[in-house]
């Protein structure tokens, strides 16, 4: 039995290259034409907006988006207790810069510094207070009556989701929030100025949620006397004001004049015995004159 002869190796080899042209060039537009699930990217691609977030990041020169924050201080271990203690910084390092290093960059006129480095917060991103003292250097002190005393940044803010804590640390520092604070700002927030050992502005706000709101104190009523035309009448059991009692009237009508009893006392006493007296003399008198006639 014989084997069945294709068609194409019957055609001349002219007929089947005309005939195969017009297929191969149609191949290459059938490839690039978009399919349906061709528009999503394909591995190694990136998404526009991809693009435009490196794009943004590459424009950006800041490698992270919180700022540190440097404090000049008296005395370095006074600053970090406090920001430890009452405000709940935690101390994440400290480091020394050399003098030369110092005055060469413009820090100090040539002083030695040591930075202590107060975080509040994890990561990098975390917020960062350098509290930096320059020993022997002859820092004078800002105006810091209130913040717009002096020019300039005057305070840090800390938003707090409990104040309570915060203030029960600084009163056990002999620290009490400025003027009339914690003030209310409407909500459950709340405003309160601390100042630091060097009389730096902290400015608190937050909310108090542990706070005790006390209760207006209601008055009981008091008995009013019940009118009833001109005349008022009065508790039964209760004495007219500027009047006495009368038990106690009379009391003081059963009472004699103490004083002048007495005296009268004294003196029938005294008439008595002067009556004895004189009796008693005239007896004697009778008494001679008797004698004197029987002799």
């Amino acid at each position: 039995m014989s084997r069945p002869t294709s068609i194409l190796g019957l055609l001349p080899a002219a007929a089947l290259f005309a005939c195969l042209a017009p297929l191969a060039a149609a191949a290459p537009l059938a490839a690039a034409a978009p399919q349906d699930g061709d528009n999503a990217p394909q591995d190694g691609d990136k998404a526009p907006q991809d693009v435009a977030n490196e794009a943004a990041q590459d424009a950006n020169p800041y490698r992270k988006p919180t700022i540190d924050v440097g404090v000049i201080v008296s005395d370095g271990e006074k600053s970090e207790k406090f920001y430890v203690d009452v405000l709940g910084f935690k101390k994440a390092r400290e480091f020394r810069v050399d003098k030369t290093v110092a005055g060469d960059s413009g820090l100090t006129d040539y002083r030695p510094l040591h930075a202590r480095v107060m975080t509040l917060g994890e990561g990098e991103d975390a917020t960062q207070i350098k509290l930096v003292a320059v020993p022997g250097a002859p820092a004078a002190r800002q105006d810091s009556r209130f913040i717009n005393s002096t020019y300039g940044p005057s305070y840090l803010t800390l938003h707090v989701l409990d104040m309570d804590p915060i203030l029960k640390a600084a009163a056990g520092h002999k620290l009490k929030p400025l003027a009339k604070g914690p003030v209310a700002l409407g909500g459950d927030r709340y405003l309160a100025l601390l100042r630091d050992p060097d009389g730096n502005f902290i400015e608190l706000v937050g909310a108090r949620p542990n706070m005790k709101v006390e209760e207006p104190k209601v008055e009981e009523p008091k008995d009013e006397p019940k009118k009833d035309g001109d005349q008022v009448e009065m508790k039964k059991d209760e004495p007219k004001k500027d009047e006495p009692k009368k038990d106690d009237v009379k009391k003081d009508e059963a009472k004699p004049d103490q004083p002048a009893e007495e005296a009268k006392d004294d003196a029938k006493a005294a008439a008595e015995k002067a009556g004895d007296a004189a009796a008693k003399a005239t007896d004697a008198v009778e008494e001679a004159a008797k004698d004197a006639v029987d002799e």
